[in-house]
Parts: C-alpha cells; sequence; structure tokens
C-alpha cells in the first residue's frame, strides 16, 4: 500500500513540472516570436476574384501597370501579290541554263540569225511611236521627229533603191546600218518590231534599246522609213502576206523596195514565205542584191535551203523566231524571248519578231530587266546579219 501512494504522487508531481515547463516555453517564444493574427490584404481584380498579392517584398516600389499607355492595335495591310498569270505549254530553261531548252510551243517558230557585231546602240533622238499625234524634237536634230510612225512630213527626199547598191557609201547594209558599239564576247540578239501603233514605244525609246522596226512594204512607205531612220533606229521592209511566189515576184520585190528605200534588209512575210520557195528565193536574191540588202525569213520548213541559196549567193541572211499574236499573256512572250536568248546563245545569234502589242511592250519591258537578257547583246538587225559565222 505504501509503495503504490508513492508512485501515485511522484508521477502527479512530474506532470505538473511539464506543464509549468511548457508554459513558461511557449510564453518565451511568444515574446521572441509574435504571431500577427490579422487578416492578409486582399485585392480584387476587375472581374471581382480575389487576387493574390506578391509575398516577396521589393526595396523599390513596384511600378503601377494601369498607368501604362496601351499600344495600339495596328495592322499592317498585306501586299497584293501580282498575278503573273499561269503557263502549263511553254518550258523554258532559266538564266544560267547549260542544257538544252524545251520548244517554247509551235506558235513560236525559230531558229537564228545569221552575222553581226557586238555593239550597244545611241539612237539619236526617237519618235514615240504609237497612240499619239503630237510631235517632239530629238535629241541632236534640227527639226520635230513625229510620235507616230505614219506622221511624217512629206516634204524629206527619200534615195530610189537602184542607188543603194552603187551609191556613195556602199551597200544599204551599211549605208543605213545605225552606229553601234558592245560587248562582242556576247551572243547577240536583234528585236525586229512592227508597229500597229496600238501601244507607245516610248518606253522602249527611253530605255536605249536598240530595236529594228518592219515597216510594211505594200504601200509607199518612203517617209514613215526616213523618220524611223533619222530617228536612229534601222528599218526593216516587211513583204506583206499573200504574195505570189509565181507571178510577178520580180516586179513585186523591186516595188518593196523603193517603197521603204532606207531598209536595211527585206524581211519575208509569214505566210506564203517567197523565201521558203526554191524558185521565189532565187528571183528575190537576183532583184535584191545589187542593193546590198540583208535578207531575212521564218525559220521554217525550207529555211536551210534559203539559207544555203544566200551563202552561194554572197548575200547576208538571216532567220528569225516570231512571238505569235495569239500569245495574250506576258508570261507567254517572256517564256519566247528567253528562247530567243536560249538560241542566240547556242549560235551566237539570233532575231525575234513582235508586233508592238500593249502586252508584248510590257512583257519586253519586263524581259529586259532580267538575268537572260542580261546574258545576250541586243543589237540593232543589221549587227546580226552581218556577225560572221561560227
Amino acid at each position: 500500500m505504501t509503495a503504490s501512494s508513492t508512485r501515485g504522487g511522484g508521477f502527479l508531481v512530474g506532470v505538473i513540472y511539464g506543464l509549468i515547463a511548457s508554459t513558461a516555453l511557449y510564453l518565451v517564444l511568444c515574446y521572441l516570436f509574435p504571431i500577427n493574427l490579422e487578416p492578409a490584404p486582399m485585392e480584387s481584380a476587375a472581374n471581382g476574384a480575389p487576387v493574390v498579392m506578391d509575398a516577396v517584398s521589393t526595396s523599390a516600389a513596384a511600378p503601377d501597370v494601369s498607368a501604362q499607355p496601351v499600344a495600339p492595335d495596328v495592322s499592317a495591310p498585306a501586299l497584293a501579290q501580282p498575278d503573273a498569270g499561269e503557263n502549263d505549254s511553254i518550258a523554258v530553261g532559266g538564266a544560267g541554263d547549260s542544257g538544252p531548252a524545251p520548244t517554247v510551243s509551235t506558235q513560236i517558230a525559230g531558229t537564228e540569225a545569221v552575222s553581226e557585231p557586238v555593239v550597244a546602240t545611241a539612237p539619236a533622238g526617237v519618235p514615240d511611236i504609237g497612240n499619239s499625234t503630237q510631235e517632239t524634237a530629238a535629241p541632236g536634230a534640227d527639226s520635230a521627229v513625229p510620235i507616230t510612225t505614219a506622221e511624217v512630213a512629206s516634204t524629206v527626199t527619200v534615195a530610189a533603191p537602184s542607188e543603194l547598191g552603187n551609191g556613195i557609201s556602199g551597200p544599204a547594209i551599211e549605208v543605213f546600218a545605225t552606229a553601234f558599239t558592245g560587248d562582242t564576247s556576247k551572243p547577240m540578239m536583234a528585236i525586229v518590231l512592227e508597229d500597229t501603233l496600238e501601244s507607245s514605244l516610248q518606253p522602249l525609246v527611253d530605255a536605249g534599246v536598240p530595236i529594228s522596226f518592219a515597216v510594211p512594204a505594200n504601200i509607199e512607205n518612203s517617209i514613215t522609213a526616213q523618220s524611223i531612220r533619222g530617228a536612229g533606229f534601222e528599218v526593216v521592209a516587211l513583204i506583206p502576206e499573200g504574195v505570189s511566189r509565181t507571178e510577178g515576184v520580180a516586179e513585186n520585190v523591186a516595188r518593196f523596195m523603193q517603197n521603204v528605200p532606207v531598209a536595211v534588209a527585206i524581211m519575208d512575210a509569214n505566210t506564203p514565205a517567197l523565201m521558203l520557195n526554191r524558185d521565189s528565193m532565187q528571183v528575190v536574191i537576183d532583184t535584191s542584191k545589187s542593193s546590198g540588202l540583208g535578207l531575212i525569213t521564218f525559220a521554217k520548213n525550207g529555211e536551210l535551203v534559203a539559207r544555203s541559196q544566200a551563202e552561194e549567193a554572197g548575200v547576208l541572211f538571216g532567220s528569225a523566231l516570231q512571238i505569235s499574236d495569239d500569245f495574250q499573256d506576258e508570261e507567254l512572250i517572256i517564256q519566247a524571248l528567253n528562247q530567243a536568248a536560249f538560241v542566240a546563245g547556242t549560235n551566237d545569234r539570233a532575231i525575234i519578231f513582235a508586233k508592238t502589242r500593249p502586252t508584248t511592250i510590257r512583257a519586253l519591258l519586263r524581259w529586259l530587266e532580267s538575268a537572260r537578257a542580261g546574258q545576250v547583246e541586243i543589237v540593232p538587225v543589221s549587227v546580226v546579219l552581218q556577225r560572221p559565222s561560227n
């Protein structure tokens, strides 16, 4: 009994001492580490939801975001891309191609032209042959040059073709050629345009391109031809279509020469072509040879025979690629020009023929800025015809 009471009393004493020690420890801790029982401040977002504040303190006050200016919402307009058109029928190699160019189309016939030294023409003032009737003074000229090929002073005196061969300076291809100096290491390409009066040629004139103009020879065009040549461009007498290959060939050719007396060459009609028939070609050679005119036809069946006949007679000869009148897409015309440039690169020379339709002029101006155009030297047609064969 006595031992049991002693053990119970000791237990109670231990509990009391423990409580006293715990209370004292608690008070010391509370004194050293006081507890803030006030609730943390809360912010409400614009939508009413509570926003938890950042518990990390900084030495500087945080900037007031709401006071910062708001950047305007600017949307940049998308630039419209030109519709270059699609072409599924023609594929021509680009600049730097080393392989043969694929066939452009049956609408573009062509090979190239003959002979000519490389050159860089400096035309002496040019008429804006196209859609205007006003006159402008050609640089360095004493008189005004008409804007269109049809409007020229009717008082100009023109030499007859019979005088060309035995004239003062020699054959027509030399007498009426324009001055030209250029890079003779490049392949040469001549651009011959038939003026349809549908589009102004002033942009080409401003670009300083040594174009040659084909003037219809079925009517008296001596004044028009003289005006073009006086403006610094070479002239080609263009044989009209439908001329007979068998009747009156010599008389017709003599008349064509008279109608365009300042021409450097006679250019064949596309259909039917006098120069692609052996008999009529011989008549053309015999009639024009004494005047020293070059001859140009289109590259078709019979072109090689015509070339052989011209070479045997000692007449300068060239064949031309033609841009089809059916081409209404600038991309097709550009590919045709690329094809001509490829031919020039292969044969060292080429001639391309086109009509001055608005689409053709726009495409030509674009092409002249291309890398492919930079691979050839654009020259007057007489330069191509006189370039020695490889």
